[in-house]
């Protein structure tokens, strides 16, 4: 797929960092995990699941959020890729494949999952259960840039601000935040800020380490709401852009 051929990637317990060259398929091998997961089925006792972000988003990436795909190259067939994993909800191996398609009454390429084999004897045609988050690009645009933003209260940050900002404290070695304020518009984010400066004003690293962190607070909610939590998937492209 793209500049990726028989490419093995060993995939650490905590944190994977994927370094190369410019226009080496770096990005695509994380649309690639971005695309095969998602999180609203629970297809062992076929039960859907309801659990959102800390914004109320499902864990789930949409295609245009990883992939820039082009009408021209990127046409069926020109994507087939096996994926292996050990699926935690079944505590047993499995295969499926990622390919490419495009319609008449579709003209934008997709990608879709086939062959899934998480649970047999259910429509393989499906993503494998895990959540995920994907921070792309998008998050380096200033607070000020993004159209329609509103200030927005977000009941779990709310409860656990001072750890919020212990951790952005932390991160950052800046330990005049003190306040936090979370925003919506065409980018959710929570950013840690004195009583100094406000959210217009912070750097984009105090923008990008408050997004992260975000993330990381949604994987934490739901391992305190989901019994069956069997980890996350949080994948950053460009994760030194803003750090």
């Amino acid at each position: 797929f793209r500049g990726l051929n028989d490419v093995k990637i060993e995939i650490a317990n905590r944190i994977t960092l994927i370094c190369g060259k410019n226009g080496t398929s770096k990005s695509s091998i994380l649309g690639i995990a971005a695309q095969v997961f998602s999180f609203r089925m629970n297809y062992t006792t076929n039960s859907a699941i309801s659990f959102r972000t800390l914004t109320g988003d499902n864990f789930k990436s949409q295609i245009s959020e990883h992939f820039r795909l082009s009408k021209k190259f990127d046409t069926s067939g020109s994507m087939d890729t096996i994926i292996h994993i050990h699926d935690e909800y079944t505590n047993s191996p499995a295969e499926f494949s990622l390919k490419l398609y495009n319609s008449s009454d579709r003209p934008q390429p997709r990608p879709v999952v086939r062959g899934n084999t998480t649970t047999p004897g259910v429509n393989s045609s499906r993503n494998a259960t895990h959540p995920v988050i994907y921070l792309s690009l998008k998050r380096l645009i200033p607070i000020s840039f993004r159209e329609k933003y509103t200030e927005h209260a977000l009941d779990y940050l709310k409860t656990h601000e001072a750890e919020f900002l212990r951790c952005t404290q932390k991160i950052l070695g800046k330990f005049t935040s003190t306040k936090l304020t979370a925003t919506a518009g065409t980018i959710h984010s929570a950013v840690a800020h004195s009583e100094e400066y406000d959210q217009d004003s912070v750097s984009a690293g105090e923008d990008n380490v408050g997004q992260i962190l975000m993330a990381v607070f949604s994987f934490r909610k739901l391992k305190e709401e989901y019994a069956g939590y069997k980890g996350g998937l949080l994948l950053i492209d460009e994760a030194d852009a803003g750090l």
